[in-house]
């Protein structure tokens, strides 16, 4: 497997500009897709080593409600279930709160659009119970995440230490150990 050249990567731990670091991960990551483009098998194998070790991270993962994730995002993405679930909480009509608190954009719904998730009051959600399904399931099961994970297998293939963190998120960092071994694991079943 073709070594990945991370000298420009810096990561949030050197870089306190979070857009800058998804730009690099971004890179990153079609960088290493690229180098596989022509090993579907491979492919296929680091898809299936992502969703294991996302599977296992998901089981394991405790929120510990800081906040620091909701304070990241602008523009949360929810689902028609999502919007009912939360009128439902705040006792109004689904219409009123997609009227209220939803944008629309590009065939998707988010909530605060442009801005910060208006359900966020003392950097603390106050629907946390009902929040949408996307905030359920950060950070361990986003897109985000995936690609992170990608990229830190594809440098344990080559012998290379794990990335810093993509969240600010104290769940994520009580699990980096955790995060460490599956991903050596899932590098040396690849390797195989």
């Amino acid at each position: 497997m073709p070594e990945l050249d991370m000298n420009s990567f810096t990561g949030p731990a050197e870089s306190d500009d979070f857009i800058l670091y998804l730009g690099q991960l971004t890179l990153l990551y079609e960088k290493a897709v690229e180098s596989l483009s022509e090993e579907p098998e491979k492919m296929k194998n680091m898809r299936s080593a992502v969703k294991i070790v996302v599977n296992e991270l998901e089981k394991r993962f405790n929120c510990q409600m800081c906040g620091n994730c909701c304070n990241q995002m602008i523009g949360v993405n929810v689902t028609v279930t999502d919007m009912m679930r939360l009128g439902k909480a705040l006792k109004m009509h689904t219409d009123e709160f997609k009227k209220r608190y939803v944008t629309q954009k590009e065939g998707s719904y988010f909530i605060g659009g442009e801005t910060w998730c208006p359900m966020i009051r003392n950097k603390k959600c106050t629907v946390y119970k009902d929040r949408p399904k996307i905030c359920r399931e950060f950070p361990i099961k986003t897109p985000l995440m995936e690609c992170y994970l990608f990229c830190c297998i594809m440098r344990a293939i080559t012998g290379k230490d794990i990335l810093p963190s993509p969240v600010r998120c104290p769940g994520f960092y009580m699990m980096e150990e955790l995060i460490g071994d599956y991903v050596r694991r899932a590098a040396n079943q690849l390797r195989k």
